[in-house]
């Protein structure tokens, strides 16, 4: 949480300074999981909350490292969409990087690149539609 609102650098180096909030949240989120720093409880509303303040953290870097995006996040789900594959391969390896600075890790089950337009009907029917049909003479 203190790397999300100062930045990782003045975090560290203030990280016994309890009268910045983003260090009290966090004793707080570590007291309620036996110190430990790994993840946000699941459950509680105040979990929203903190999961927001990193996520629009992440956002503010990637729209820095990443040109012309577009897109959004939802919660911590990221749609981005790019004219070409290199771009977002580009990007994906942009948000690895930046999930990681917050010691994040992207769930790889659930990321994929998709090409558009992806067909949302059967092939044939596309075809059939591309065929010229004169009327008779």
């Amino acid at each position: 949480m203190p790397w999300a609102l100062y930045s990782k650098s003045v975090a560290k180096t203030r990280k016994s300074d309890r009268t910045l909030a983003g260090n009290a949240v966090d004793a707080a989120v570590r007291n309620t999981q036996d110190q430990q720093t790994l993840g946000i409880p699941v459950g509680p509303e105040t979990s929203d909350l903190i999961a927001e303040v990193i996520g629009a953290a992440i956002d503010e870097q990637i729209q820095n490292n990443i040109p012309n995006l577009v897109g959004i996040r939802y919660v911590d789900d990221f749609y981005l969409y790019f004219a070409t594959r290199a771009e977002a391969e580009e990007a994906l390896a942009k948000l690895i990087a930046t999930a990681r600075e917050f010691e994040l890790e992207l769930n790889q089950t659930k990321t994929e690149i998709i090409e558009l337009p992806e067909s949302l009907e059967p092939r044939w029917k596309t075809e059939l539609r591309s065929f010229v049909i004169k009327p008779p003479q």
